[in-house]
C-alpha cells in the first residue's frame, strides 16, 4: 500500500508557478514583529544575500512591510541596507521581538579569517532603526 502511494505521488506534475522568483544569492529571509505609523502597520523582514564561493561575503537588508490592505496586498514600505557585502558572511538572523521594536542578532565569521567570529546587533523601530552592538570581530 506504501508502495502505492509514493508512486501516485511521483505521478503528479509540480504545480508552475509563473513570476515567482527568488534571486540565488538569497541565503536567509526572517520576519517577524510588528510595527505601525500611525494608519499604517505591518511586519519585519530580513534578507540575508551572500556572494562568493571560497570567501563568502553576506549582506543585510532590514524592510518594513505594509500588512495587505483591501483588495491590495502587502507591500514594501521601506528598505535598510543594514550591513554591506565585503566583510563578513552570516548565518541566519535571530530575531526577539521587544514590543514595536525588533532585536535583530547576526553571528559569523570574517570572510578572510574564518577562524574570527563576528557579532552585530540592531534594534528595527518602526521608523527606523539602531545599531546596539556595531559589527565586531572576537580575537582568537
Amino acid at each position: 500500500m506504501v508502495l502505492l502511494a509514493t508512486l501516485v505521488l511521483l505521478a503528479v506534475p509540480a504545480e508552475e508557478v509563473p513570476d515567482f522568483q527568488i534571486p540565488t544569492d538569497v541565503a536567509f529571509v526572517v520576519s517577524g514583529g510588528y510595527w505601525t505609523r500611525g494608519p499604517l502597520h505591518g511586519t519585519y523582514r530580513l534578507i540575508v544575500r551572500n556572494s562568493g564561493y571560497e570567501h563568502v561575503s553576506s549582506e543585510l537588508v532590514a524592510e518594513w512591510i505594509e500588512d495587505a490592505n483591501g483588495e491590495d496586498g502587502p507591500r514594501m514600505l521601506d528598505a535598510r541596507r543594514l550591513i554591506q557585502r565585503g566583510s563578513y558572511s552570516f548565518e541566519a538572523p535571530t530575531i526577539e521581538v521587544r514590543g514595536e521594536s525588533l532585536r535583530v542578532t547576526l553571528n559569523g565569521v570574517v570572510t578572510h579569517s574564518p577562524d574570527r567570529k563576528v557579532r552585530c546587533v540592531f534594534d528595527l523601530r518602526p521608523r527606523g532603526f539602531d545599531v546596539i552592538r556595531a559589527c565586531s570581530a572576537n580575537e582568537t
